[in-house]
């Protein structure tokens, strides 16, 4: 903890916090690996499906991307559909009994972790897409 309060007051000294730079990973495709896969709630109550991304190259390699899978009524086929591409491209064979209910397939989905995908991200207005497939191109 003691390295979290040097960093701190680092930070604090002539609002040093406010030049650190973040830079937001620009629209385009990367070679990603999948750290973590996870079913989580949004503060609205939607359910979703959240996969953790590593970039593995460029400029923006070891930076971490969020892509969300909701699924919502309005959402599900586009993400069961987006999900099983994921699996198919990822070398695994698809089985009905995985999309049983959404912890089954979540729990299959574990499998795909450590796996190396192309990631492309593309945005419109203020909402970005992500598109996921296996491998790395």
């Amino acid at each position: 903890m003691e390295d979290l309060l040097s960093l701190a007051n680092e930070l604090m000294k002539d609002d040093n916090y406010k030049k650190t730079n973040y830079t937001e990973i620009p629209d385009g495709t990367y070679k990603a690996i999948i750290e973590s896969i996870a079913l989580k709630e949004s503060q609205t109550g939607n359910t979703y499906v959240n996969f953790t991304l590593v970039i593995t190259d460029g400029e923006f390699s070891e930076r971490k991307l969020f892509v969300n899978r909701f699924l919502t009524e309005g959402a599900i086929k586009i993400t069961v559909s987006q999900i099983m591409n994921l699996i198919k491209t990822c070398g695994y064979e698809l089985e009905g009994d995985m999309f049983t209910d959404y912890e089954t397939m979540v729990n299959c989905l574990q499998s795909l972790i450590g796996q190396e995908i192309t990631v492309t991200k593309k945005t419109k207005g203020d909402f970005a897409n992500y598109t996921m497939v296996g491998g790395a191109e």
